[in-house]
């Protein structure tokens, strides 16, 4: 659930609540980024509990963590994969 926000020139702060914790969070991404960022992660939470009900806050965390840190490992080996053939595109 998203707490608030609140912008000044150089820094962005960013409030939200996950699963009954409260955290703010500041840099200089747009309030909507993170917002959406946000978003995304309580549904990979949201998923996961319905899924284990019986789990704590602790492994639901811990799963979440290793589902995202799955889905970015995919994107980078997909990415050096076409990094990779556009170099041999332009080497040929």
């Amino acid at each position: 659930m998203i707490v608030g926000k609140k912008t000044t020139a150089a820094e962005n702060s960013f409030g939200f609540e996950i699963m009954g914790e409260q955290y703010m969070v500041k840099g200089t991404d747009q309030p909507e980024y993170m917002e959406s960022t946000v978003k995304y992660l309580e549904g990979i939470i949201s998923d996961i509990m319905h899924s284990n009900p019986k789990l704590t806050k602790t492994q639901v965390a811990v799963l979440a963590a290793l589902k995202i840190a799955d889905e970015f490992q995919k994107l980078r080996q997909e990415y050096q994969y076409l990094e990779q053939k556009l170099r041999e595109t332009k080497h040929k």
